[in-house]
């Protein structure tokens, strides 16, 4: 516990110290060797993106994230973790996780004016819960209405359906949605209205977790599988068709979630203070990773940390494609170790 405090007061002094490559060694180091610790997760995450690294940065909220939700305790981390995802998503473009981690705040603490000013941006980006829009208009059901042309496409997590109706307004849109069924009205010709209507979707979504756009040119709504990594053979099936589907093989997933990030604590022969070794890890970092592209970077980083601080590669192209196992030195083997704070 004492070298874990030591590491983290050293990442926030090099952190306001503006040394934002040694406060990322530290926090890193005090991750490895606690990573259940949300709040260490949060202050890399600041880290991480004070280097320039995003994508880095919203990785590390979101594992701590998992950290916080094993530990009902951590609620205000939680909270914290949750905002800071959605506001750097909603800057990057990323709507779909803005809206899901910002409505999960905000169900946390409901007078936060700040989270109400974001969801509306959203809203006014033409973004939209389908969960808020259903429902809101009553419909003849004696209209005789016109089905629209649409197509869809799927992913690991979502079916993307794209109605391609153009210039339809908020107001003239109505969007139902069950856990396997959508209904999609349009009225904005009162003389030709159009309905698409979906009863018995392939499989299970999520209503809470799906979504639409308005679009100059159609309206794409993107429907949250509930088993994700499940192909759907097609968009609409009966009770036997969705039984056979559910047997199919899933999509392949590279998704962080599968990885093992679980940290690896090195013995050492001798213990040696802790200024010593960092000042040693901070030269070797530094010279190296001063003049060093992105991908470089992250190798770097990557390498280290997975490797526990055994292994230092600059090639992204061989980092990247799974875990660096630890290499300890001849005659030595790996310990797992997890101190909880």
């Amino acid at each position: 516990m004492e070298r874990i405090q030591n590491y983290y007061n050293c990442g926030i002094d090099s952190y306001f110290a503006d040394d934002f490559k040694k406060a990322l060694i530290y926090f890193t180091q005090a991750i490895n060797i606690d990573n259940e610790n949300p709040n260490l997760y949060l202050k890399r995450a600041y880290t991480y993106n004070k280097l320039n690294m995003r994508l880095d940065a919203i990785a590390d909220l979101k594992q701590g994230l998992l950290a916080a939700e094993r530990n009902p305790n951590e609620l205000g981390i939680k909270y914290r973790i949750m905002v800071q995802i959605g506001q750097w998503c909603l800057e990057d473009k990323m709507y779909e996780d803005s809206y899901k981690f910002l409505s999960a705040a905000k169900i946390i603490n409901e007078s936060d004016r700040e989270l109400d000013d974001l969801l509306m941006k959203l809203k006014g980006l033409g973004f939209y819960s389908i969960d808020n829009k259903s429902g809101s208009k009553d419909r003849d059901s004696t209209n005789k209405f016109v089905k629209p042309r649409y197509d869809y496409y799927q992913n690991e997590s979502y079916v993307n359906i794209d109605v391609y109706v153009k210039n339809v307004k908020d107001e003239d849109l109505d969007v139902q949605i069950t856990p396997n069924s959508l209904t999609v009205d349009i009225e904005f010709n009162i003389n030709n209205p159009m309905k698409l209507e979906i009863d018995h979707l392939m499989g299970d979504i999520i209503p809470e977790e799906s979504f639409f756009y308005l679009k100059p040119t159609k309206i794409e709504i993107k429907l949250k599988k509930a088993t994700p990594g499940m192909a759907w053979s097609k968009l609409e099936g009966d009770i036997t068709e969705r039984s056979e589907n559910n047997q199919k093989i899933r999509y392949p997933s590279s998704s962080s979630k599968a990885k093992n990030w679980e940290a690896l604590e090195k013995e050492i022969e001798k213990e040696d203070s802790v200024k010593e070794t960092n000042s040693d890890i901070s030269a070797l970092f530094s010279k190296i990773y001063s003049d060093a592209d992105d991908d470089t970077r992250r190798a770097m980083i990557k390498s280290y940390v997975e490797s526990n601080g055994t292994a230092l590669s600059t090639n992204w192209g061989e980092v990247g494609k799974g875990p660096v196992k630890v290499q300890p030195p001849k005659g030595m083997e790996p310990k797992s170790v997890r101190t909880i704070l």
